[in-house]
């Protein structure tokens, strides 16, 4: 069973947090090739909306880089939650105010981050053509 806990303590944000879910709910009942994953897509991910602030700050704790950004994901490849009853895939992190002054879609950065939790990644050109049609592919059925 999948299981999708989204969090905001920003209240202009509150309004996305059913919409955040809806979309990781969808992507998770759907089926793709898995790559990395062996048992299957099924699991607990926890989803923070945070302010550009929050995001800026952790950016810089966990990758140095003194400035926001629109996601940042923590996959738990291997972490266990005994509170769960299911695996745990891990935590995204979005931050809203700053994917929309971009003109980017919250969708597509959890779809990407999904991705890769299930062994997606983009560190080839290859890579990143495959993985990229498959975030588009994925996008066009959700939307």
């Amino acid at each position: 069973m999948n299981q999708v806990s989204v969090v905001s303590s920003v209240k202009r944000y509150q309004s996305l947090v059913h919409r955040v879910k809806k979309i990781a709910d969808s992507f998770l009942m759907m089926s793709f090739p898995l790559k990395g994953r062996k048992k299957s897509q099924r699991g607990f991910v926890e989803i923070f909306l945070v302010s550009d602030a929050k995001m800026r700050k952790l950016n810089y704790f966990f990758r140095k880089k003194d400035k926001a950004t629109n996601v940042l994901s923590f996959p738990a490849a291997g972490f266990s939650r005994p509170d769960l009853n299911a695996d745990f895939l891990g935590e995204i992190y979005l931050a809203p105010a700053y994917i929309a002054s971009k003109n980017q879609y919250i969708a597509k950065f959890v779809i990407h981050v999904f991705l890769h939790f299930f062994g997606y990644d983009h560190k080839t050109k290859n890579d990143r053509i495959g993985m990229e049609a498959l975030e588009e592919d994925i996008f066009r059925k959700l939307i």
